[in-house]
């Protein structure tokens, strides 16, 4: 969904999983925004140019690619989050859909690319694997998984982009994802583009039975080393942006 476009005006939005943007998605498209569609692609077929979860430059190789210009965007966002909050909101998810729910009916499959074994492990209607033990067994495919791999390098190089490419015309945001603030991000956008985007989900803090899936102390370290990167993005956009 990355490149939509309204009353002449067209936004590229670099989508990161676990960070919102679903919802942010479902939202623009209430408000009206459509699919920018390839030139000359036939009118009854209309191709949209959907990239759903890449990096700012493939955003703009596939743009390029498909004849479009780079200067018609007017406007550019996209959502960071805490490493360890996102990791553990992938966790949620995946339990939220349950190993008896419709999308879980498959044995060999689950949300987010687990078995229903992996995360029943004594079966499917016995105990979930303690957070901690996912992580601990399943590290590797986690920092690799879409849904969970650091979110750096999808938005690196936003952040230079003025500079190779001479593109100072393009308003830019890059927004800090928080439960707590989420709304504020909405009425950012609506400022920015001058629309009224309809809060189509609220993301509130996890309850307290929620929160007995949050990893300790010792994980959390852990996790805050493997994501380095992300941290010290946040950090450098924190100290330049005053986002909190």
């Amino acid at each position: 969904m990355p490149y939509l476009t309204k009353n002449n005006k067209n936004i590229l939005f670099i989508r990161v999983p676990r960070n919102g943007s679903a919802s942010l998605s479902v939202s623009f498209e209430q408000n009206g925004w459509e699919h920018v569609c390839r030139p000359n692609s036939n009118a009854d077929i209309k191709r949209r140019l959907v990239i759903k979860y890449a990096s700012f430059s493939e955003h703009i190789r596939k743009i390029k690619k498909n004849n479009l210009s780079i200067d018609d965007i007017q406007y550019i966002f996209t959502v960071l989050r805490d490493p360890v909050e996102r990791v553990e909101s992938f966790f949620r998810m995946m339990i939220g859909r349950g190993p008896n729910s419709e999308t879980s009916k498959n044995p060999g499959s689950y949300k987010g690319g687990f078995t229903i074994n992996e995360m029943y492990p004594d079966g499917p209607d016995t105990t979930l694997i303690p957070i901690d033990t996912w992580w601990y067994q399943f590290k590797d495919r986690i920092l690799e998984g879409l849904w969970t791999k650091s979110q750096a390098p999808l938005v690196n190089g936003l952040l230079t982009w003025d500079h190779c490419g001479g593109h100072t015309n393009i308003n830019k945001d890059i927004f800090l994802y928080k439960k707590e603030t989420y709304k504020t991000i909405y009425t950012t956008l609506s400022n920015r583009l001058n629309i009224n985007l309809p809060v189509v989900h609220i993301h509130a803090p996890p309850t307290e039975s929620l929160y007995n899936y949050c990893f300790s102390d010792k994980v959390k370290k852990e996790i805050q080393n493997y994501y380095i990167k992300d941290y010290e993005l946040i950090d450098k956009l924190t100290r330049e942006r005053g986002f909190s």
